[in-house]
């Protein structure tokens, strides 16, 4: 039984985003049983794909940016456990499990990060001053006391403001654990 909704942002204006989503969902459905919620922000391909994809389809006709698209998962997810994630991201066995570990068993924890190819490893559980980058799993009681991301941002910055607001609401903090490596292929929707 699935304990996890995961909502996925796309925006799919060419070949080389839809095989990254393509890359993303494949990685998260052979992962994971979580329900999987695609909001389609007004792609000019791959909609198909998405609708037959996706456990919850959204379709918003024009791109209205990451924080509207999450927030609109956030409002229809079924679980317990939420993740705010990127369609550039490939995900690896475990990764679930892992997210769920720190949220359940660190103290101060109120968003669980994972460790992304590349990056400076550390071991253990690392507080994360800042932003919890593009895949990041909260718990519905923590989101209901902190509320949605600020529908003000588009997309930058949305991140550090939510991280700020749960820091002084909640006293919690950004967690990363290195248990598991994920890949991430680099900002591929920012740049667009």
């Amino acid at each position: 039984m699935a304990k996890t909704s995961v909502v996925i942002p796309c925006w799919i204006i060419d070949d080389v985003q839809l095989k990254l989503t393509q890359m993303c969902v494949e990685s998260v459905r052979e992962t994971s049983d979580a329900e999987l919620i695609l909001v389609d922000n007004g792609s000019k391909l791959g909609s198909d794909y998405l609708r037959d994809e996706a456990d919850v389809y959204i379709r918003f006709p024009k791109n209205r940016g990451y924080v509207q698209a999450i927030n609109s998962g956030f409002l229809v997810a079924s679980n317990q456990y939420l993740v705010a994630g990127n369609n550039d991201f490939c995900m690896s066995s475990g990764w679930e499990e892992a997210q769920i570990e720190v949220l359940d068993n660190v103290k101060d924890a109120g968003i669980a990060c994972l460790h992304v190819e590349g990056s400076h490893k550390h071991g253990g559980f690392i507080k994360e001053p800042g932003t919890p980058g593009g895949w990041w799993m909260i718990e519905r009681g923590t989101l209901l006391k902190i509320g949605l991301l600020d529908g003000r941002f588009f997309n930058v910055f949305a991140d550090y403001d939510y991280v700020w607001r749960m820091e002084d609401t909640t006293g919690l903090y950004v967690i990363s654990t290195h248990k598991v490596t994920v890949r991430h292929h680099g900002e591929a929707s920012l740049s667009r």
